[in-house]
C-alpha cells in the first residue's frame, strides 16, 4: 500500500489479522446505548469515534478522516456524541474527546485517546491495526 506523503507514515505491523468494517458497511450516528450495544456486539471490528459539537479537535479529526478511512478501504467510523449519551461515555471510559475505539464481540479491544489522536498518522496507525486495507 502507498501512504500519501501527508501522513508520513508506514505500518509497521503487517501480519496483523485484518477484518471489514461491522454493520454491512453502513454507517450511523449512535443516539441510543441499544444502538451501541447492537452495533458492537458483531463478530467484526466496529469503530466508534466519540466527539462532541463543541470540540475543536474533533472537527479537526473530521477534517482528514475521510482521507484516512478511504485510504485504509472505506473504513465506516461510527459516531456517539459523548455529551448526548454521558453515561454510556463514563462506562466506556471516553474523558477526552475526540476518542477512536474498537470493539469485537462486545468487547472493547482499542481505544485511541483524544492527546493521541491529533494527527493523520496517528489516527492512521492505530486503525491500520484493525481493518482491511
Amino acid at each position: 500500500m502507498s501512504w500519501p506523503s501527508f501522513l508520513n507514515y508506514a505500518p509497521k505491523n503487517k501480519s496483523h489479522q485484518k477484518q471489514p468494517c461491522a454493520n454491512g458497511g453502513k454507517h450511523m450516528k449512535i443516539t441510543t446505548e441499544q444502538q451501541f450495544e447492537q452495533l458492537i456486539s458483531s463478530n467484526q471490528y466496529t469503530i466508534v469515534k466519540f466527539y462532541t459539537d463543541w470540540c475543536p479537535d474533533c472537527r479537526r479529526l473530521d477534517a482528514f478522516m475521510p482521507d484516512i478511512t478511504s485510504i485504509l478501504g472505506d473504513v465506516l467510523v461510527h459516531t456517539l456524541n459523548k455529551d448526548e449519551l454521558a453515561t454510556l461515555s463514563e462506562r466506556e471510559q471516553v474523558i477526552g474527546i475526540p476518542s477512536l475505539l474498537v470493539y469485537k464481540n462486545g468487547e472493547k479491544i482499542g481505544h485511541l485517546h483524544s492527546a493521541n489522536a491529533k494527527t493523520p498518522g496517528e489516527v492512521t496507525e492505530f486503525l491500520s491495526a484493525y481493518v482491511t486495507s
